[in-house]
């Protein structure tokens, strides 16, 4: 899956191809459900008319036997005209089933019906019209003769339950494979479905992705912004904004810290001797020995070339100032190369502590500085404090 959301992301055709097959997708849903809806539709009239050749093969025989009656009695006559367009709707709508085409819906409305399929209505459709039109009694319900009369109610009485039967087949066949259909249709919805919704959560899921990565590359580009690119410590930016707010919060508790200025001795003749090469080793193993020897709560930074510089918090007392100096002094005379033995590097320190030696970062930063020359002064190798605090 993460190979599908990187390719995804780092494509924006192939995210444009994503994006256009969940369309597509949301779209077939659509189209199956008006198609649903519209199948649905046809089979309901189907299937009402299939009930109603119920109810009409049920009044034609109550028809036929009303109008074998009196024939000249009002009661007879109407049964006789009841029973005729009976049979014609009734035989018009068998010929719609059986070959498709118009019929007579629901309140006289025309509908059109589609050819029987399902296998089961088709046989009983058969035997329905095979039974109605095996005699003459399809021709006798419109003749207008007491004899055909007679002889249409008795096909009627002989064959009513025959035909009720039939229509019941028709029903239930038309009935189950509108629900089979409906279920079909309505499987190959739910597969559309699923496959936008996959296809939508891989959109959303690379989206997601593309906007982590460009806020970690964000992130990681700001965080590159503030750190020396050959040591890793933070660079003159960060620093200037650490020793701001370092001095803002002891301003405000009232308590000290100390600034200590580092330069390595005698670099520049590394760096003409053994190359830039060789002089980024000692850069950095000395940035090592700058960690290796602050606290905790210590910050080291580069500032630029070899000048380094290490803010430490609640650090004022002389002796408290020369341990970690002497910690650092003891770092740096262990740096080696192993193909440079002849380089032994080390670092002249200058101390400024706020707020007794400045009260402002530039000032502090001053006065640290020339105390780490004075140092240099006194031949390097050593750590120089401001007034009583020099070692």
């Amino acid at each position: 899956m993460p190979r599908v959301l990187d390719r995804l992301t780092a494509s924006p055709r192939r995210l444009f191809m994503a994006v256009l097959l969940f369309v597509v997708l949301d779209l077939s849903i659509l189209v199956i459900n008006l198609w649903i809806a519209h199948q649905v539709a046809l089979d309901a009239v189907a299937i009402n008319l299939a009930g109603r050749q119920r109810m009409l093969s049920q009044r034609l025989t109550k028809a036929a036997l009303l109008a074998a009656g009196d024939p000249a009695s009002a009661q007879a006559q109407a049964a006789r005209l009841e029973m005729i367009a009976a049979a014609q709707l009734f035989d018009s709508t068998l010929i719609a089933f059986q070959q498709g085409g118009p019929a007579i819906g629901g309140e006289g409305m025309p509908v059109t019906l589609r050819p029987l399929t399902p296998a089961a209505g088709r046989l009983a459709l058969d035997a329905v019209m095979t039974r109605w039109r095996r005699s003459d009694a399809l021709r006798a319900a419109f003749a207008n003769d007491d004899a055909a009369l007679l002889a249409f109610r008795e096909f009627m009485v002989a064959n009513n339950l025959e035909l009720l039967d039939g229509m019941n087949r028709m029903t239930s066949a038309l009935e189950q494979h509108s629900v089979a259909s409906t279920n079909h249709l309505r499987a190959i919805q739910s597969g559309a479905f699923v496959l936008a919704l996959i296809n939508f959560l891989l959109i959303l899921t690379s989206l997601l992705r593309q906007q982590q990565s460009a806020t970690q590359a964000q992130l990681h580009w700001q965080a590159a912004a503030r750190k020396d690119p050959l040591t890793g410590l933070a660079n003159r930016s960060a620093f200037d904004s650490a020793l701001t707010q370092a001095i803002a919060h002891a301003r405000q508790t009232g308590e000290t810290l100390s600034l200590m200025m580092l330069d390595l001795d005698a670099f520049k003749s590394i760096n003409d001797r053994y190359g830039h090469a060789v002089g980024d080793q000692v850069l950095q193993r000395f940035a090592a020995c700058l960690l290796a020897a602050a606290r905790h709560s210590d910050s080291v930074a580069r500032l630029g070339g070899d000048e380094f510089v290490m803010l430490c918090p609640k650090l004022d007392k002389a002796s408290r100032i020369d341990e970690v100096c002497q910690r650092i002094l003891a770092e740096v005379a262990q740096i080696s190369l192993p193909d440079y033995p002849d380089i032994h590097p080390a670092t002249s320190i200058g101390v400024a502590v706020f707020p007794r030696d400045a009260e402002q970062a530039a000032a502090l930063l001053q006065v640290a500085d020339a105390a780490m020359y004075r140092s240099k002064r006194e031949g390097g190798g050593r750590s120089v404090g401001q007034s009583s605090a020099d070692h």
